[in-house]
């Protein structure tokens, strides 16, 4: 299965993480000043009203990392990285939808091949 990182530099800005449907694997982020509190969303798209799919908030200094699972967490419109308060760095983990589907079919017809060997 191939993943993509996406990276957030150390930032004051909201923006676009990557676009279309998605599965997020991976996220690891931390206050980057070492002096103030931040926050931040993970969104499924940038629509007014877009699905909050992490809601984090880090302390000064603070960090989080979290293996989201095999599955990890279904996006249809794209992860859209929005800064609540403060300033993060950090990145994301996904594979788009359609590898991920292609990756699943795979291990099913290996599965049923060595079922049937």
């Amino acid at each position: 299965m191939h993943t993509q990182n996406l990276q957030v530099t150390a930032t004051t800005q909201s923006g676009m993480l990557v676009t279309g449907a998605c599965r997020v694997l991976f996220h690891a982020f931390k206050e980057s000043t070492g002096s103030a509190p931040a926050a931040y969303n993970l969104t499924d798209g940038n629509a007014t009203g877009a699905k909050v799919i992490l809601p984090i908030t880090l302390g000064a200094n603070e960090s989080t990392r979290d293996w989201l699972g095999n599955k990890g967490l279904e996006v249809q419109d794209g992860v859209y990285f929005q800064l609540v308060s403060g300033s993060v760095i950090g990145n994301i983990q996904v594979v788009m939808e359609d590898e991920y589907q292609a990756d699943q079919q795979r291990l099913l017809a290996a599965l049923q091949a060595s079922a049937g060997a």
